[in-house]
């Protein structure tokens, strides 16, 4: 097999290849085939990445041979090279000039920078692992090149010892996607129609990039930009902040017993202004995660996680670390910094500028750090197949949203090692779970501050996101039930269920009605003149005008009960 020139640096690097550790770049059995010869990927990698890359051009053409076996297509980088094109000649000067050539130089490094092996954190671990913005800056280098082994969702297969690429991606298939591949794709489909189907849809040729996709691109490459203007020539000699990514699972017992738990909710600060990541240091993040960490921050997706993902682009590198959240499973993210600033959401997403990320850098048994935390808990998606929004009000779905976030709230004061174990635990969170997977902001908000009564949270930030009303509803709730336990409040969900399921046949039986008074209607006016009629109201208006005021919300069971009533 072709091996590659830097033999004496290889061998200060630990080798390992197996499903319990990363699979660097740089390993003796990261190879691919080429006219039925094993070829050392490395090899391949050092011989593109010494090359001079000057042009977005050039750029397509070395991400292209760096993955020989990826069956990666020019059109599957249409708008990385769209993305450059269009960027301001100075812009793009100083990326290909000075930010891109230290890129290359500092993945070439890897074997030097990441010396040792690097664990991950599989399924059933309770364990961390401490990287230093050098070693972090590597790998995101790698995975902008495309060059981390790649990793499908197949069948798992656990602790394989095996020489073949395809192997390699059965074993990851439960980990989240780690190149930047997905990204530099066109995402935008009005040019897909036209320049690859030939449907023309719109005037012009439309942009391969969508505002949002750029909008990432903006954050990735404001990172890189940042840290090498920050650090021209980074070494391994340097002093480097640390990075802990902590996997946290509940031992067997641990679980309060909700019924009968006499804890209460803890203090509540309520925010209809400002956002998750604006508080103080040292208060602890809450991340409404995807099952697998940092959801679609390298494709599509761009709403919460995404952005925050986006915004520290260090905690992508949990995406090589973490395997996908089981249900007793959280993850910390403590000590990144932050690189960009933002506004809008999901399609209005905009990179709106460098962060000048003040958070305090700390010292802790020889490691430096910010005193930033980040915690990842996961919500179920009750948009789901086979699942429905109603199913979120069932007492096994509750339990499984107590029990996930009690998984992340329980033991903050001392999970993590990169800092001295907490004096008060703050944690800032909002709506978790209550966007695309569509959960309920009331039910989740109490879900929250039941579980941080019972792990012992000694204050609880909510931010609704300028929902005034939700605001004003959740303070004036928490003040109902502050002094009652988590067993009491745990007993008036359980009988909510039944409540609001009374509460949806009632409402079912009046979209019958107009249903049937509107079929009536029609077949009175079939011969009337269409040009002198008005488009009639649809049954879902009539009946959805009112549902918001009407519904029988959780809020409104709970001051029913109560109020004796």
């Amino acid at each position: 097999m072709d091996s590659p020139p830097d033999r004496k640096r290889r061998k200060t690097s630990a080798d390992i290849w197996d499903s319990n550790h990363l699979c660097l770049p740089h390993s003796k059995n990261n190879f691919y085939y080429k006219n039925g010869r094993m070829c050392s990927t490395w090899y391949l990698i050092t011989a593109i990445l010494r090359t001079k890359i000057g042009s977005p051009e050039e750029l397509v053409h070395a991400i292209l041979g760096l993955n020989p076996h990826a069956r990666v297509a020019k059109q599957d980088l249409a708008g990385l090279a769209h993305y450059f094109e269009t960027m301001p000649s100075d812009q793009s000067a100083e990326f290909f000039l000075n930010t891109l050539p230290r890129m290359q130089q500092v993945a070439l490094n890897l074997p030097e920078i990441c010396p040792d092996p690097i664990p991950t954190l599989p399924i059933e671990t309770r364990n961390r692992v401490f990287l230093n913005e050098l070693q972090i800056c590597s790998l995101l280098c790698h995975m902008f090149f495309c060059t981390i082994p790649f990793r499908s969702r197949h069948q798992r297969l656990k602790n394989l010892k095996f020489n073949d690429p395809d192997m390699l991606r059965l074993s990851f298939q439960s980990f989240p996607t780690a190149n930047f591949i997905e990204l530099y794709g066109s995402q935008n489909i009005d040019y897909e129609l036209e320049v690859l189907h030939g449907v023309s849809s719109t005037e012009g040729t439309p942009s391969p990039l969508t505002s949002t996709q750029k909008a990432k691109l903006d954050c990735l490459m404001n990172y890189f930009t940042s840290f090498f203007a920050d650090h021209p020539s980074p070494s391994v000699k340097c002093n480097w902040k640390v990075i802990e990514i902590v996997r946290k699972q509940l031992t067997e017992g641990s679980l309060p017993d909700w019924s009968s738990s006499t804890a209460k909710f803890p203090p509540l600060v309520v925010k209809h202004t400002g956002n998750i990541e604006d508080g103080d240091p040292g208060v602890i993040e809450v991340d409404f995660a995807n099952k697998y960490i940092g959801g679609g921050v390298i494709a599509k997706g761009c709403v919460q996680e995404e952005i925050r993902f986006l915004l520290s682009p260090e905690c992508i590198v949990s995406r090589l670390i973490v395997e996908c959240l089981d249900e007793e499973d959280a993850v910390e993210i403590n000590g990144t910094t932050r690189y960009s600033n933002f506004s809008g959401y999901s399609r209005t997403f905009q990179w709106t500028g460098k962060a000048n990320d003040k958070t305090p850098t700390l010292k802790h048994e020889n490691r430096n750090y910010r005193d930033n935390r980040i915690l990842a808990i996961d919500a179920q998606n009750f948009r789901m197949h086979g699942i429905t929004p109603m199913d979120q009000f069932t007492i096994g779905w509750i339990v499984r949203e107590l029990t996930k976030s009690y998984a992340g709230f329980h033991n903050l004061n001392s999970s993590s090692q990169l800092s001295p174990p907490l004096k008060d635990v703050t944690v800032a969170t909002g709506n978790w779970g209550c966007g695309a997977f569509g959960g309920d902001v009331q039910l989740k908000s109490i879900i929250q501050l039941m579980t941080a009564g019972c792990a012992g949270v000694d204050k609880v930030m909510y931010y609704t996101y300028g929902d005034k009303v939700a605001a004003t509803a959740l303070e004036d709730m928490y003040n109902k039930l502050k002094e009652k336990t988590v067993g009491e409040v745990y007993g008036m969900l359980q009988s909510y269920e039944d409540a609001y399921r009374t509460w949806w046949e009632k409402l079912h039986e009046k979209v019958s009605v107009v249903q049937e008074k509107d079929l009536a209607e029609d077949a009175i006016d079939v011969d009337d003149d269409a040009s002198q009629k008005t488009e009639p109201m649809s049954t879902a208006d009539k009946v959805g005008a009112k549902e918001e005021e009407e519904k029988y919300t959780l809020f409104k069971h709970f001051d029913k009960l109560l109020s004796g009533k």
